[in-house]
């Protein structure tokens, strides 16, 4: 995956963007204990993990692919283990962690191989029955998406895809999809949500829980 594209608009946005979809932090609650160790895979400016830490949990760490991203969290979160990656490959070793999170990454990944890489290295730094937990947004049924939807079928090959105005390129999933992608764990939790995208739109969504 060519990520130069995406590291220079992230790297742009730093600061700037909101970034909307919610972690259940209650439903965490439920599997980990407050030193379990997390990692925030795209964290951008650490927003989850500030969330995480404000409910107890004391073992943080994130990556992601923007420095600038990486350098406002290290700000807020001096605690935590932050570092800059390449991808979507994950820097830990094997059995690193109980639980790994992805808010809103999918979406920012359009190859269907690059995003099963990316379930493969959750799954190996992953400790045996570690947490994964999942949200990010789906197909819409509004004119305005399908429209784009279609537009850039034609250039990517992938019913979803399309590019946003500042330059940078997201994806929207089927259902049938995210199944297939979170097939190699064991489910725990699939809710399809309704989710504020960073630039202010209304879009479907879904919060995934899956167990190793």
């Amino acid at each position: 995956m060519d990520t130069s594209k995406q590291k220079a608009y992230w790297d742009k946005v730093a600061g700037y963007k909101n970034f909307t979809t919610p972690l259940s932090v209650e439903l965490l609650k439920q599997y980990l204990r407050p030193d379990s160790r997390i990692l925030d895979f795209g964290c951008g400016q650490g927003r989850i993990l500030q969330q995480l830490k404000n409910e107890g949990f004391l073992n943080l760490s994130g990556v992601d692919i923007s420095k600038n991203m990486i350098g406002i969290s290290g700000k807020n979160l001096p605690g935590a283990d932050f570092r800059v990656n390449s991808g979507v490959t994950i820097p830990y070793n094997d059995s690193s962690f109980d639980c790994v999170i992805i808010a809103a990454v999918l979406t920012c990944i359009i190859s269907s191989d690059e995003q099963r890489k990316l379930l493969a290295e959750i799954k190996r730094i992953l400790v045996p029955e570690g947490l994964v937990y999942i949200n990010d947004f789906l197909i819409n049924d509004d004119q305005r998406n399908i429209s784009r939807y279609e537009e850039y079928e034609k250039k990517y090959g992938i019913y979803g895809v399309f590019e946003i105005e500042e330059g940078v390129t997201m994806r929207h999933h089927k259902l049938d999809w995210i199944s297939e992608l979170t097939s190699s764990f064991t489910k725990l939790l699939f809710e399809e949500k309704m989710y504020t995208t960073m630039n202010g739109h209304v879009s479907e969504g879904f919060c995934f829980i899956g167990v190793k």
